[in-house]
């Protein structure tokens, strides 16, 4: 991301960089779809994994609040560093 920032749009400019990004992402879909189309490439269907115990499914739902919460406190320290400085994306970076 900060490489994007500071070198790919100095030498290839705005449009020159999406593009760039653009014909990466295409070019893994097609290392992704010719991977996919292989005979070997099929998996065969798991059984259904038995429903998660109570503990769990409690560990879970505090690793994605506290996810949450993270998201929540990176945005607000974003807002407090575009007010103090330069509100530049490389801030953010």
């Amino acid at each position: 991301m900060l490489a994007a920032e500071t070198l790919a749009i100095e030498f290839l400019g705005v449009r020159g960089t999406a593009f760039a990004a653009g014909l990466l992402s295409l070019a893994a879909a097609g290392v992704a779809a010719l991977m996919a189309g292989r005979p070997g490439a099929a998996v065969e269907r798991a059984e259904a994994p038995p429903p998660l115990a109570p503990a769990a499914r409690r560990l879970l739902l505090a690793g994605a609040l506290s996810g949450f919460i993270l998201l929540g406190l990176e945005v607000i320290c974003f807002r407090f560093l575009s007010l103090l400085g330069a509100n530049y994306s490389t801030t953010f970076a």
